[in-house]
């Protein structure tokens, strides 16, 4: 062994300390004397308190990976990362096995180089690292502490080290040299954070949407999504990559809608309240609620966040009835061929704002809303992360004189794909189904029908992001971890 490692070693035993931190200690001199770092010893209290044996038959300076113990050996630090709640292993489970392999500082310390078991390189730079700090000075839980002041861009890493196989340790300096703070972070967090070119593309495919072009809506059935997470996550699955999902055999209940809802998440509480009626009145507030003929359209874009997915569960719906069918056309995808077939009007859509609004006193919830936006908005890639669409709620355009012929070129061109689209899925609602469906990806439309017998639906909605984060969950305990389609909201990623 090197004599540097033996000399540190010794010194380390002579001390009376338990078997467990000689154990982890042994470790983390090893491991410092692998990547070059030499550093004091540590103080006892800062040992792990694990159990393992060490063993090592290869030659500290010809090993090729840093020495490690068993997998079930914790550090002091991952020991306490575990403690304060910021070891999330549902997710960090996917990257873990992701080692590192070796460290190099780069450009006087402005940026850090990992490379990976894998053959995957990252690149960091110092003023990121600082701000992605685990310690306990740093992070609060979930929160990001870091004091902005320090966020200095001309940060320096003077030294970075592991801590066992998850564990990166850095010390950051100013620019002239004087230490500012010495920190932890994960090596799962690292992998996963990477803004590397092919991780940032490799996250792109993930969140692309896919265009279906056989127009069938999935089903499920719903004593599936109540009594398992494998079947909740069957439906959310279906919703999440098609936009769309049909519960069979739902009790045809009051509010029974709630109780579904609720499997994806708390129910969105908006004007219309926390459930609606969908029946047709003598005295309507709303087309919803009368027998006509409703364009396709995506409730409520007139609200700065529109409801994500909305439930329709069929209470009541007579064979006598004629009319009164469902119909939802992907609205990316209509949106990606008009991009294709007008560019102009494109961006025309992409560049003037309409005006959705809505004004009505006569509900419990008075309401006077004015909302100004463009039907189709891009991210900093150029790629089409929303549609607003709802005709009915347009107020009078308020845009500069030279825009409002180009605006209506295009708002009509626009109109016409998705109104008279062949493409859509189609559905009669039966009494005991329930439709679930992104808002914020598809329109919906329905059919005029006659009054004669009785048709009677409730709806709700539950939030986009909460919809995104337990398909996210479920994705990360039954699948690969990796991130789900984007859903048509205002999120850039």
């Amino acid at each position: 062994m090197h004599k540097f490692a033996s000399k540190r070693i010794s010194m380390f035993i002579c001390k009376a300390i338990p078997r467990k931190q000689i154990i982890s200690r042994l470790q983390q001199i090893l491991v410092n004397h692998y990547h070059g770092f030499n550093k004091p010893p540590l103080n006892a209290s800062s040992f792990a308190l694990t159990t393992s044996s060490f063993h090592t038959s290869i030659p500290l300076e010809k090993a090729s990976t840093p020495p490690t113990l068993s997998d079930d050996l914790e550090t002091p630090i991952l020991d306490s990362i575990k403690q304060r709640g910021l070891y999330h292993e549902e997710v960090y489970r996917h990257w873990r096995h992701h080692e590192v392999k070796g460290i190099s500082v780069l450009d006087q310390g402005r940026l850090v180089n990992f490379d990976w078991s894998d053959g995957h390189t990252s690149k960091f730079h110092a003023v990121w690292l600082r701000h992605t700090c685990l310690c306990p000075h740093c992070r609060v839980s979930h929160n990001n502490m870091v004091d902005l002041d320090e966020l200095d861009v001309s940060l320096r890493v003077k030294e970075v080290r592991m801590e066992g196989d998850e564990v990166v340790v850095l010390t950051w300096t100013d620019a002239d040299g004087k230490v500012t703070h010495t920190g932890h972070i994960l090596t799962s967090v690292l992998r996963k954070s990477c803004y590397s070119k092919k991780s940032l593309e490799m996250k792109h495919k993930q969140r692309a949407m896919t265009f279906h072009a056989q127009k069938t809506i999935p089903e499920v059935d719903y004593s599936d999504v109540m009594s398992s997470d494998k079947g909740l996550y069957k439906w959310l699955k279906a919703i999440s990559e098609m936009g769309i999902c049909l519960v069979k055999n739902v009790p045809t209940t009051l509010n029974t809608i709630l109780e579904v809802a609720q499997r994806m998440g708390p129910s969105y509480h908006g004007v219309y309240g926390l459930v609606f009626d969908v029946v047709s009145e003598k005295t309507p507030d709303d087309a919803a609620y009368t027998s006509e003929r409703l364009f396709h359209h995506m409730d409520q874009i007139q609200q700065e966040c529109p409801p994500g997915i909305q439930f329709l569960h069929c209470l009541k719906f007579d064979d006598s009835i004629r009319g009164g069918e469902n119909h939802f056309v992907d609205a990316f995808e209509v949106a990606s061929r008009f991009r294709e077939d007008n560019p102009d009007f494109f961006e025309t859509l992409c560049r003037i704002p309409c005006n959705p609004q809505t004004i009505d006193y006569r509900r419990e919830y008075k309401v006077e809303m004015y909302y100004q936006r463009t039907i189709f908005t891009l991210n900093h890639r150029g790629d089409l992360i929303n549609v607003s669409w709802h005709p009915t709620v347009q107020g009078p355009l308020a845009v500069e004189y030279d825009d409002v012929i180009p605006f209506y070129k295009a708002y009509t061109a626009f109109a016409k794909m998705i109104e008279y689209n062949d493409s859509k899925y189609q559905l009669r609602l039966r009494p005991g189904d329930l439709i679930a469906f992104n808002n914020r990806r598809l329109t919906h439309n329905r059919t005029a029908f006659d009054s004669d017998g009785e048709r009677h639906l409730q709806g709700t909605y539950v939030d986009s992001s909460i919809f995104q984060s337990k398909v996210q969950c479920l994705r990360s305990k039954f699948e690969d971890g990796h991130l789900v389609p984007h859903c048509g909201t205002m999120n850039w990623q």
